[in-house]
């Protein structure tokens, strides 16, 4: 076998659906549980009958199908050994034979086909298939009974004894419902094939067909084939074939009810069971887990109790099968069961673990590969029935698999997964690369393999871990099928795994290389049974003891377990002689283990003794179980000897040592309730620190801190109740560290000394008033404690009364508090008040004798010692305020009420509290008769007061009144005055005239609107800089004053000016052009001509001709051609005079704002440029200057055609063109004609505005700009023309071509 073949044989074998195992009380029998289905997904021939031998070799009882397909002969011609199946008695489902090129198979001990579940074909359902096979022969001997279903058989043409030679009646349980179902077509079953004289139902050529010894009935023989041993068995009755004989026909003794498929020797000796079989032994039920009681009618428990594990009675379940109530299961019912220690038992009141199905996960997808989507919803799952599928998509984002896994900790949602009845397969090529260990199962106790589909049947496949060096599957125990590794080469630690089962391995590193790599086992696991992991918590089983997870030598080595004495002598741990066992949990000696096989050696591993658990609260080890058995420090505190979770009530914790160190005896627990400490610390006051609760606290003024008393409050302090909660937060004063005390728990009242008013001795409550100051220090004033008397409410007695008052006072002097309580000044000298919280002391003093009786009101505690007598301050008369001098009303300062005025020389007055009769004017309090209210009043200047008021008043109002209308004259005639000017902008600059789209009637130039103008009306600084020069001269911004004839047009007879460009023309006559230039461009005059006369000759000449253009200039009337005002001629300059546009020309406008301009924009001004020329040739008007700089923008919207510098107009309509010899021309706008022979004409202004457009939609560019002046003319002659813009489309730039 070539490796190709090899590799095919690994790959089939472990993608096989098959689980074998044994039952211990039935030695003989071999189950095999398989999911095979048909020949409709079959391996290579090379592999396949080693497929089949993987899948049935050995097995006696087929739980699930048979199928044998695509089996094929030999090179030598004979057929494949098939042997491995002559064990094969009992299958649950059907037999599937198909596809087979072969002569013979033979499957000579079968005996019972059950048909449950059958197999779908021609819309019956089938226990015997047997499909397009080269069979002729198919060795059933054995079989006497289909259970249930029927037999079909298709398209098997050399198949002839088993389509003609078996009695069907002698094996079908139920000849009623059952039956044989050949294929009926021709040039099939049992024609082309076999022999004529076989096809012929005769008794002579029939009986021939089979082995003289096989029987014979009513003529016929009766065989699988030709050799004696495959003779048909014939065991039902003679007369009646419902039922089974013993020894079949030739006898009457029926065998057992529940015998399937005939008996031999003994009517109990049955070939199957119909039911079930205990103890080899026939019965209708396994023996059931109750039985009534015979003795006291009642169910008590079946001691013959057994499970029915597939109609065979055990004691106990084959692994991995579960018992449930009286069957052996694969898988509980995990929706009110979970399994426990093999069996499955009612969940819990709180409920079963979650149970996850692959559809609930998956719904029902086709392809259910892990994402993280899927991985969320294993949270919380503990039993899972399915299979884990983890590929190279789980990783890796795509369209079909949106979510994939990005980080390993992802995976740990599958870290509750106890049991699987499934399959596992991770293909882990593009998992992540710290992905080490498969620990995220580390809690899966069981795998058994259940393939529903065409899934993978490898119980376990992990490939392609490239970085996995150990798999951490330290719970898993049961496996129920074959694992498959491939490519893991740094994979270790799965001694564990292949000394549970055989494992297939492919690229996986060797043993050997990991030992050299020092990765082994941990020193405490158990050798023959090995690890999961390095650490000692990964150990299969365990050499010494085991603590919690841990496998330890000593209990004492891990944290939390100590080791209970027992009577027995374990062997000291590392002794190797031969006389000693290693390990605790393997009680054998090396010389034992020697003799002994690997199965033997490990059956006699004992179960690892489990250390004890520390109680909770110790931290490191113990000696015993108990809180104070502790040994190390405590995992909480310590109290004492003992470790606790919580420090008692008394006492606090220390953050260094963690003990419980009492509290301060000042801290109190009276009336608190809940579980707080009394204290967080050793102070002595109430806070962090210190105590937790108190019963009389007093703050102190250093430190701000509430001092706890153990006694009551001292001497001149009074007490305050409240409740401790609210008075804690009322203070925020913050008692526990955990900053955290829960509401009522600081329970009860809690007092608080407070001291007593300065002025106070004695008192119960801080203030001065005699309801809670008892004892004043300095003066009564009225009931109030005062350090001085108020000097505005009481007066100073004179020396006299002082002495009277500082006497000493008699022994039996009674003195009076303020509280009606009397005492003699000989008490008052040193006295004390004594009481206790619940009682009041109450003293009467007769004589030198003090009695003492005690009454049940509360009161506070007082040691008070009175030194000096009570003393009261003198009252001013009540209608006094701000003072007095004495104690009547003559002697105030000021009065409350009213002043009865006694002396006007010495101010002297009385206060009484209304004025006597004759007094009755009252003037600022003071009571006053009618003379001397009219002399104190001062009426006379209040009335000299009004009426300079009231002039006042008159004179600013008729100011604002004459302001207002001069205001409103000068808005009027400001209003007025710009709408002239609208007016007189509008007439020069033609916006009101029609267009040549508007006009009806062709109006005329009109020759007599030039205006000339005085050059006083002119207001212009010739000096600055002009607005822009050009070939004829220079332009400034000016002013000019409207003439009146012109304003009384608009019934306007006030004077009006109006913003004008004021055009200065060149002096350049031809007669002295050619001599010099003018040094100035404002001087029109200054010529160096060689004669005066000819000097004026020129300027006549010069003026006519500008007299000429500026009356063609004035007589356009055209909306978008802008007309000239008027001419101004002087000696000095020359001007042409027309409205100031404010937005300037066209060619400074684009190149200003090119950024907000649109292509619509700038069509729209070709459009009226071109409207306005076709006004001027409409009206014979040759412009001869037309260019950008010669275009005014009035708006974005609006713009007119200017400077008709050069213009002419033609003398008659029939001419078309002028000629000019002189004068300074704009080469770049000039036409060919005009720069050959200085022809003008309506077709050059055309090749202007073809110019001018290119301008505009080159914002602004100078025409033929890489060309030198000097080579325009010849440029343009030889057929230079200028470049297609860039925002110009074709059609716009041909319309530009055509006007050039």
């Amino acid at each position: 076998m070539n490796l190709l073949t090899l590799f095919l044989v690994i790959v089939s074998v472990l993608n096989c659906k098959s689980l074998k195992f044994s039952i211990s009380e039935y030695p003989w029998i071999k189950a095999c549980r398989v999911w095979e289905r048909d020949c409709l997904k079959s391996n290579s021939k090379h592999i396949q009958l080693t497929y089949i031998k993987f899948l049935y070799g050995g097995c006696t009882h087929i739980i699930g199908n048979l199928v044998i397909c695509g089996l094929e002969k030999l090179e030598n011609g004979s057929d494949p050994d098939i042997s491995f199946l002559g064990k094969i008695e009992d299958v649950s489902g059907y037999v599937y034979i198909g596809q087979n090129n072969v002569k013979t198979i033979s499957l000579p001990s079968l005996k019972v086909i059950r048909g449950e579940p059958g197999y779908r074909i021609m819309n019956t359902s089938a226990a015997l298939v047997i499909n397009r096979n080269s069979l002729e022969t198919l060795d059933l001997r054995s079989l006497t009974a289909i259970q249930r279903n029927h037999i079909v058989a298709l398209n098997n043409q050399l198949l002839c004894n088993f389509g003609f030679t078996i009695d069907w009646e002698q094996i079908f349980e139920d000849n009623t419902r059952q039956m044989f179902i050949p294929d009926r077509k021709e040039q099939t079953i049992s024609h082309a094939g076999c022999d004529i004289a076989i096809r012929k139902y005769t008794d002579d050529r029939t009986k021939h067909s089979c082995h003289g010894s096989c029987p014979v009935v009513n003529g016929r023989g009766y065989c699988w084939g030709p050799t004696p041993e495959m003779c048909q068995k014939m065991l039902k009755c003679r007369n009646n074939l419902d039922n089974y004989c013993l020894s079949g026909r030739t006898s009457t003794q029926p065998c057992l009810e529940e015998c399937l498929g005939g008996c031999e020797t003994h009517p109990s000796n049955c070939t199957a069971c119909k039911h079930a079989m205990n103890d080899r032994k026939c019965v209708s039920q396994c023996p059931p887990p109750l039985i009534v009681s015979r003795e006291e009618s009642r169910t008590i428990a079946n001691p013959e109790f057994k499970y029915n594990f597939h109609d065979i009675c055990v004691k106990n379940c084959p692994a991995p099968f579960l018992k449930s109530d009286s069957y052996c299961v694969i898988e509980c019912d995990l929706n009110s069961q979970i399994p426990v220690n093999g069996t499955c038992k009612e969940c819990p009141k709180s409920g079963c673990p979650e149970h996850c199905t692959e559809e609930t996960i998956f719904h029902n997808k086709t392809i259910n590969i892990l994402q993280l989507s899927s991985l969320r919803k294993f949270k919380s799952c503990v039993y899972y029935t399915g299979g884990l599928y983890l590929s190279k998509e789980s990783f890796q984002k795509s369209s079909l698999f949106p979510d994939p896994i990005e980080d390993v900790n992802q995976l740990y949602n599958l870290f509750n997964l106890k049991s699987i009845v499934g399959y596992i397969y991770f293909d882990l090529r593009g998992a992540p690369d710290n992905l080490r260990n498969l620990t995220f199962l580390e809690n899966l106790e069981s795998v058994v393999l259940e393939v529903k589909s065409q899934s993978p049947g490898a119980v376990i496949t992990i490939m392609n871990g490239e970085n996995i060096e150990s798999f951490g599957f330290k719970s898993l125990t049961n496996i129920g099928g074959y694992v498959y590794l491939k490519n893991m080469p740094k994979l270790c630690y799965i001694s564990a795994l292949t000394k549970m089962l055989p494992v297939r391995m492919v690229d996986v590193q060797e043993e050997e290389l990991c030992v050299k790599r020092g990765h082994v086992c941990h020193s405490e696991c158990l050798p023959e049974l090995g690890c999961w992991g390095a650490e000692a918590n990964m150990c299969a089983h365990c050499c010494g003891l085991k603590a919690g997870e841990y496998c330890v030598s000593r209990c004492t080595d891990h944290p939390g377990f100590y080791e209970v004495p027992t009577p027995f002598n374990h062997t000291l741990l590392g002794k190797t002689t031969d006389n000693d066992p290693i390990c605790r949990t393997l009680p054998l000696t090396k010389s034992q283990m020697a003799e002994m096989d690997e199965q033997a050696i490990i059956s006699s591993v004992i179960p690892a003794k489990t250390c004890a658990i520390c109680h909770p609260e110790c931290a490191q080890t113990c000696y015993g179980s108990k809180a104070n058995q502790c040994v190390g420090e405590c995992k909480h505190y310590q109290h004492g000897d003992t470790c606790v979770p919580e420090c008692p009530r008394d006492t606090y914790i220390d953050p260094q040592t963690h003990y419980c160190l009492p509290c301060n005896e000042s801290c109190s627990h009276i009336l608190t309730a809940g579980q707080n400490h009394l204290c967080s610390g050793p102070g002595n006051f109430l806070g962090l620190g210190g105590c937790e609760t108190c019963w009389t606290v007093m703050q102190d003024q250093t430190t701000d801190k509430y001092q706890c008393l153990p006694d009551d409050c001292p001497p001149k302090h009074f007490t305050e109740s409240y409740q401790t909660q609210d008075f804690m937060n009322k203070e925020k004063i913050i008692v526990s560290s955990h900053n955290y005390v829960r509401k009522g728990e600081l329970g009860g009242m809690i007092r608080v000394c407070k001291p007593c008013h300065p002025f106070c001795d004695l008192c119960t409550a801080n203030g001065t008033h005699a309801s809670i100051c008892h004892s004043c220090n300095h003066w009564w004033f009225k009931s109030e404690c005062v350090e001085v008397c108020p000097p505005a409410e009481t007066y100073s007695p004179l020396a006299s009364d002082e002495e009277s008052d500082s006497e000493q006072v008699s022994e039996n002097t009674l003195i009076t508090f303020s509280n009606d309580t009397q005492f003699s000044s000989n008490q008052l000298k040193e006295f004390t008040f004594l009481s206790n919280a619940s009682t009041t002391t109450n003293v009467s003093i007769s004589g030198n004798k003090q009695e003492y009786k005690t009454s049940s009101l509360t009161a506070p505690v007082f040691l008070v010692k009175l030194k000096r007598l009570q003393r009261r301050c003198l009252l001013c008369h009540e209608q006094c305020i701000q003072g007095c001098s004495g104690p009547g009303p003559e002697d105030c300062v000021k009065c409350r009420n009213y002043q009865i005025i006694l002396d006007e020389d010495t101010n002297k007055f009385v206060c009484n509290s209304s004025c006597p009769e004759e007094r009755n004017h009252i003037l600022h309090g003071m009571c006053l008769s009618s003379e001397q209210h009219a002399r104190l009043s001062g009426q006379t200047a209040r009335e000299l007061r009004n009426r300079i008021l009231i002039s006042v008043a008159i004179s600013v109002f008729v100011i604002i009144a004459l302001v207002t209308i001069v205001l409103v004259v000068c808005l009027k005639r400001k209003a007025e005055a710009e709408k002239i000017r609208e007016q007189l902008r509008s007439a020069y600059t033609n916006l009101l005239e029609p267009d040549m789209k508007t006009q009806s009637v062709s109006r005329e130039p009109n020759m007599g609107r030039l205006e000339m103008i005085n050059q006083d009306d002119l207001t212009c600084d010739f000096n600055s800089a002009p607005l822009g020069t050009g070939s004829f001269g220079a332009v400034f911004k000016g002013v000019w004053k409207v003439p009146k004839h012109a304003l009384l047009r608009y019934n306007w007879h006030r004077g009006a000016q109006l913003d004008v460009a004021i055009k200065v023309i060149l002096n350049d006559s031809p007669e002295c052009s050619r001599t010099v230039n003018p040094p100035s461009p404002f001087k029109a005059g200054d010529s160096s001509c060689s004669t005066d006369e000819a000097k004026r000759a020129s300027v006549r000449a010069n003026i006519e001709e500008l007299l000429q253009e500026a009356k063609v200039m004035a007589s356009v009337m055209h909306r978008h051609c802008l007309p000239l005002i008027g001419i101004c001629l002087s000696s000095e300059r020359h001007c042409l005079v027309s409205i100031f546009v404010e937005l300037g020309s066209l060619d400074r406008y684009v190149k200003q704002y090119a950024d907000e301009l649109n292509s619509l924009t700038l069509l729209s001004w070709a459009e009226q440029i071109a409207d306005g020329m076709s006004y001027l040739e409409m009206r014979g008007i040759i412009h001869r200057d037309l260019a950008a700089r010669n275009v005014l923008v009035q708006t974005r919207e609006h713009v007119q055609i200017t400077d008709f510098g050069l213009a002419k107009m033609l003398e008659r309509r029939d001419e078309d063109s002028v000629i000019v010899k002189a004068g300074r021309v704009p080469i770049r706008w000039l036409a060919i004609e005009t720069l050959q022979y200085g022809i003008y004409s309506h077709k050059t202004d055309v090749w202007s505005y073809g110019i001018t457009l290119w301008e505009v939609f080159t914002f602004g560019k100078r025409p033929y700009e890489d060309v030198d002046t000097v080579d325009i003319k010849d440029h343009v002659i030889k057929g230079g023309r200028l470049t297609q813009p860039d925002i110009c489309t074709l059609d716009v730039y041909m319309v530009l071509v055509k006007c050039k």
